[in-house]
């Protein structure tokens, strides 16, 4: 390449990786949050031979220790780009071309790699496994006509597929184009039959040896964007070698670079933002807020961008409780009904934590440690979380279980990022007031059409439980019960009647007995006057959306116009 051609090529793979880290960054960040609370990794010797253990666990590992990283998000960024620009430069350093076309092309399976890692579910080991099998290919380039590199082919061809797993096909495939074929057929078909022996040693579906234990958190699924990387790793170095005799002028040569690199920057964007799933990224967003208990930076998230699936809605009605908003600001934001508050239990690994959150703070901590364990032990991969480690410690602890809570923290602190946290457990005031504000003689199973009798006991064992006297209103008038309202609400005395509470008991006197001609002494003239301009309104037979625009941010909308659950 000339000089000009070297500083594009160099230019282009800055930019990428560039690209790559701002994508993650600051488009994805809580993806990469998301992955790393889905993992424990500890510093010991059992849990490496444990992961290593099978095929594809050495890079399963590596990829477990960077994917700790993640911890921050700018962090698991700069490794992810980096991993995408070590692909595409070692697939360069296969070919064997000094054209700045083909170096634009060698980045293509680092672009299906990103596509792939678009998927929250697709693992750190994916690209590290990828990524050792072509560095392994290009240290063997040049020695396969030695006596050593003939015996060496087939025993390192089988050795990769224990270190990576099947992605290191590429490793003897790439054998195929050399000099003695033969020794590379013969790596090629040890390596597809090694698979086949492995089914037989190892305790796993014969199936899953060919194609990978630990590229997806979720076994029997086989992403066809890792795939397509391997196979595109392997196919451009064997064309580039193919071609040889190909000869080209340079002038030609380097316009054809210029030209795909700019095709390349027009394709990027569109195929990364396909793969990407920005509605889950903003429920990880909102999850982690809830999880760091940042709630003012959860309303104002809101404020920004109201939330409308059933998990955001659960962690803003959260953060409403736990910062004292809820009884005058729920209705201006979009509510789903009562699971907008506390969701029934589903048997994953995603929507249990969020709410297993709303039942800790509210004091229900034996619901809160099932809702965790269970979201912990639906892992698919069947990996340990440590954000469930850290939360099965605080509720054990609460509830008196020291032995339990210890087995807990003598796992984190095998840890890089959570030692400093389970050394220092349990630390401020925290705990205390938990363990006073949980339930203590009433503390047993119960039904989701029970759940107002459980959120009055709570506030009923501990007056000083703000949040639960909170959702208890809430679920009540979520349910369209204002009868089960008035009898609730007597349980707490207010100088002024919050807002929310005052549509309600109004709207509730206007249904059983007409609107008075003069507001009640416990309403406001403004929610008495608006309330009287809904009802015409209401009759007159506006639209939803003229009544949305006028009095969207009141509880008689809702009543009217949402959730038919409980009318």
């Amino acid at each position: 390449m000339k000089n000009s051609e070297k500083i594009a090529a160099c230019s282009f793979t800055l930019l990428f990786g560039l690209a790559a880290f701002l994508f993650f960054a600051f488009q994805y960040p809580y993806h990469i949050h998301w992955q790393e609370q889905y993992q424990l990794f500890e510093y010991t010797s059992d849990y490496l031979l444990d992961v290593v253990s099978v095929p594809g666990g050495v890079a399963d590992y590596v990829g477990r220790f960077l994917t700790q990283f993640f911890y921050y998000a700018r962090a698991g960024a700069a490794i992810n780009a980096l991993l995408l620009c070590a692909i595409a430069l070692s697939v360069w350093s296969l070919t064997g071309r000094k054209r700045l076309g083909w170096f634009v092309a060698c980045h293509i399976p680092a672009v299906l790699m990103w596509v792939f890692m678009c998927d929250e579910n697709a693992l750190t080991g994916a690209p590290v496994a990828l990524l050792t099998a072509l560095l392994f290919a290009s240290c063997f380039s040049g020695t396969e006509s030695s006596i050593h590199g003939k015996i060496l082919l087939p025993v390192v061809s089988v050795l990769l597929y224990f270190i990576c797993g099947p992605v290191a096909v590429v490793f003897p495939l790439l054998a195929l184009c050399r000099e003695d074929t033969r020794i590379a057929v013969g790596a090629v078909i040890l390596f597809t039959l090694t698979p086949w022996v492995c089914g037989y040693l190892f305790g796993y579906p014969p199936g899953r040896f060919y194609t990978g234990i630990h590229y997806h958190r979720f076994h029997n699924v086989v992403h066809l964007m890792l795939w397509l990387s391997v196979l595109s790793a392997t196919l451009i170095p064997l064309l580039t070698r193919l071609l040889t005799s190909f000869r080209t002028r340079n002038r030609s040569g380097a316009w054809s670079g210029y030209l795909l690199a700019a095709v390349f920057a027009a394709v990027i964007p569109f195929a990364v933002k396909n793969a990407s799933d920005f509605v889950k990224e903003e429920q990880m967003k909102y999850d982690f807020m809830v999880q760091h208990r940042m709630w003012n930076r959860l309303m104002m998230t809101a404020d920004a961008k109201p939330p409308r699936t059933p998990l955001t809605v659960t962690c803003l009605n959260l953060a409403l409780a736990m910062s004292g908003r809820m009884a005058d600001h729920q209705f201006e934001y979009f509510q789903n009904g009562p699971d907008g508050l506390l969701p029934e239990f589903v048997r994953d690994f995603t929507s249990p934590l969020p709410t297993s959150e709303v039942y800790y703070h509210l004091g229900m901590v034996n619901t809160a440690q099932r809702f965790t364990f269970e979201a912990q032990e639906s892992i698919p991969d069947f990996q340990k979380s440590a954000r469930c480690y850290k939360r099965l410690a605080e509720t054990n602890y609460i509830n008196g279980d020291t032995q339990v809570c210890e087995k807990y923290l003598r796992a984190l602190r095998h840890t890089l990022f959570y030692r400093r946290w389970a050394e220092r457990f349990p630390q401020g005031v925290e705990y205390g007031s938990m363990a006073e504000r949980r339930l203590k003689e009433h503390d047993f199973l119960f039904s989701q059409g029970e759940m107002d009798s459980m959120l009055g006991l709570l506030y009923v064992e501990n007056r000083e439980n703000a949040p639960a006297f909170d959702y208890l209103l809430s679920w009540c008038l979520l349910s369209k019960r204002l009868d089960r309202f008035w009898e609730c609400l007597r349980l707490r005395n207010y100088e002024v009647l919050p807002k929310s509470y005052q549509e309600a008991l109004i709207l509730s006197l206007a249904l059983r007995e007409g609107l008075p001609d003069t507001s009640p002494a416990y309403i406001s003239s403004s929610v008495y006057v608006r309330l009287k301009n809904f009802l015409q309104a209401y009759d007159s037979g506006r639209d939803m959306a003229w009544m949305q625009k006028n009095f969207g941010d009141t509880y008689w909308f809702y009543y009217y116009f949402r959730y038919n659950g409980g009318k």
